[in-house]
């Protein structure tokens, strides 16, 4: 009998300390952070930014007078070099007043002038002092409206056109609302033609 006390004392004890051991405690794991997408915004509409901007800085555009001549600021141009004004061709148009005429005249560097079609020959002098009036005005860079809303009766239009090595350009004057500046030119040509005209109906 003491053989078998002794087993079951035994078996008694293991159980015990079956018993009493700690059942281990699940360790609880972190999901990794999703990525979040980054938020797309859509660009500010420029339009919408300009008046905004022009709005919080009070800005004021004010047209420019008609009548008024201004020349272009090239000094902030790239490669800009200012060279003395040349023409191959100067076309210079009158027409309206009381009698509504109509006279063009034509100005070749060569000193060949046509008026009306009909041919003349000038002086060099008289080239050159079309052309340092030109020269004078900077005539590419000028700027501005020499027109008004409406003709004036009997009121005479003018038109200035240059060919040159800087291209081809135009301006249209209104009388009345010629500055002194092109003014100049208009009454060189005007000079040209009396001039003329008074030499052919010499007898």
């Amino acid at each position: 009998m003491r053989p078998l006390r002794l087993l079951m004392f035994t078996f008694v004890i293991a159980a015990a300390a079956c018993t009493g051991q700690a059942t281990p405690t699940p360790t609880a794991t972190t999901p990794p952070p999703t990525e979040t997408a980054p938020e797309v915004t859509a660009p500010p509409d420029s339009a919408e930014v300009l008046a905004t901007t022009a709005a919080e800085n009070q800005v004021v555009v004010t047209p420019v007078e008609v009548g008024t001549l201004s020349v272009a600021d090239n000094s902030g141009t790239p490669n800009f070099t200012p060279a003395p004004l040349d023409f191959d061709s100067v076309v210079f148009a009158r027409y309206g007043g009381i009698t509504g005429e109509r006279v063009i005249v034509r100005l070749y560097s060569d000193g060949r002038m046509t008026i009306d079609d009909v041919e003349y020959q000038v002086s060099p002098g008289e080239v050159e002092a079309i052309r340092a009036a030109l020269d004078q005005l900077q005539f590419y860079d000028v700027r501005g409206t020499f027109t008004g809303p409406s003709a004036q009766p009997d009121a005479y239009q003018y038109s200035i056109g240059v060919s040159g090595s800087r291209g081809a350009k135009t301006i249209t004057m209104q009388e009345g609302y010629i500055p002194p500046e092109l003014q100049v030119v208009v009454d060189l040509f005007a000079q040209f033609i009396a001039s003329i005209q008074q030499a052919t109906e010499t007898p």
